[in-house]
């Protein structure tokens, strides 16, 4: 099991979630850093054995024009590996973006995670998953999107790293079985109501949290590409 000794968001909605999990004891409890620039660890910060984190997918995406590395959003790639280098003694990195990072107009990106590798002996494996292949049905609209959108997740790791080694058996998901297990317990306390959503046309604070919903297969995502990882198998 691994314990998380510092969190980085800038999103202040992203942030809201983590505290909220934090006070439901989802999530372990501490301060947020909001700036992964200029986050440095320190204390027993540096005593962590890996990094996990995702950058900004705009600058890798069709609809962001695929500017890659010139995107400054894409260039805090470069800050996980500045604070990998600053741990004692690192021995891995899990970074998630969306699947057009593998696209030929992006290779520039992906070479330049393979050499940074490299420079630190570390191996690379990767899977690329849809909300599809995790049992996501798009029983609402803004399910649509995320039921199709490929996310990649960049597992890079040096030898005698034991992470994800051992893991519980993979069951897959049916559409039932995402709904009731990822929304079912929290959906009577969401207001407006689901029906409301349906029937009406949304204003920004409800398109927002529509959002937030159709992001629930996100964990269920990271799920099944760490056993793909694990068995060494990439989904084409």
């Amino acid at each position: 099991m691994l314990l998380i000794v510092k969190k980085v968001e800038c999103n202040e909605r992203c942030r809201d979630v983590i505290l909220a999990r934090q006070l439901d004891l989802m999530a372990s409890p501490g301060p947020v850093h909001r700036d992964v620039i200029t986050f440095q660890p320190s204390g027993n910060e540096q005593g962590a054995v890996g990094v996990i984190g995702g950058f900004p997918c705009q600058g890798v995406s069709q609809a962001g024009y695929e500017l890659g590395l010139d995107d400054p959003r894409s260039s805090l790639l470069t800050h996980y590996f500045r604070i990998f280098d600053t741990l004692a003694n690192p021995t891995f990195l899990l970074l998630e973006n969306i699947g057009n990072l593998r696209s030929k107009a992006l290779s520039e990106v992906f070479a330049f995670v393979v050499k940074e590798c490299q420079k630190r002996n570390m191996d690379l494996k990767w899977a690329t998953v849809t909300g599809k292949q995790c049992g996501l049905h798009a029983w609402i609209s803004a399910m649509l999107f995320e039921m199709n959108r490929e996310r990649i997740f960049l597992y890079m790791y040096k030898p005698g790293c034991a992470l994800f080694r051992n893991g519980r058996p993979l069951h897959e998901m049916r559409p039932c079985d995402m709904i009731n297990d990822a929304l079912q317990p929290w959906l009577k306390l969401i207001q407006p109501p689901v029906t409301r959503w349906l029937s009406r046309t949304q204003d920004a604070e409800e398109k927002m949290r529509l959002e937030a919903l159709g992001n629930a297969v996100v964990p269920q995502c990271a799920r099944l590409a760490i056993h793909l990882i694990k068995q060494g198998i990439k989904i084409e």
